[in-house]
């Protein structure tokens, strides 16, 4: 997969004329961290993590305790082989109930929203939010 992942704009861009479902899907069962805003898109939630079940070049779905509301905005970090982890953002397309307390949520992938941008940041490998107040309002 080196040089699967292009960077999020590139992601975007590939989109937004195009209907995602057309790309092929990947399996690719690792789990990743993502940040949400609330359905309201104003408050920025904790770091939950998933377990991924499919990844393509239009987007990604997550396997996780949290059922989402389509059109809900978020960020994934992704692990990359040739290159440290990297933000994407995403914005919920479905999210299903899959068994076992569990929800599979498709998202497609978008430029980070700037709150989320300035909100959270990739420490170590790690997805974490920003401890400055500031970057919240």
């Amino acid at each position: 997969m080196d040089g699967f992942f292009p960077t999020n704009r590139e992601f975007a861009a590939s989109i937004d004329s195009i209907d995602r479902r057309l790309f092929k899907r990947h399996p690719y069962g690792v789990i990743v961290e993502a940040v949400w805003l609330d359905a309201f898109q104003m408050v920025i939630r904790a770091v939950h993590q998933y377990r991924t079940m499919d990844l393509s070049r239009g987007g990604i779905r997550l396997l996780g305790r949290q059922m989402h509301y389509e059109g809900t905005i978020g960020v994934v970090i992704l692990p990359r082989r040739d290159a440290p982890p990297t933000r994407y953002g995403v914005r919920v397309r479905n999210s299903v109930y899959n068994g076992a307390q569990m929800y599979a949520t498709g998202c497609a992938f978008q430029p980070v929203d700037p709150r989320l941008e300035r909100a959270t940041r990739v420490e170590h490998g790690r997805l974490m939010l920003s401890a400055r107040l500031e970057d919240f309002l």
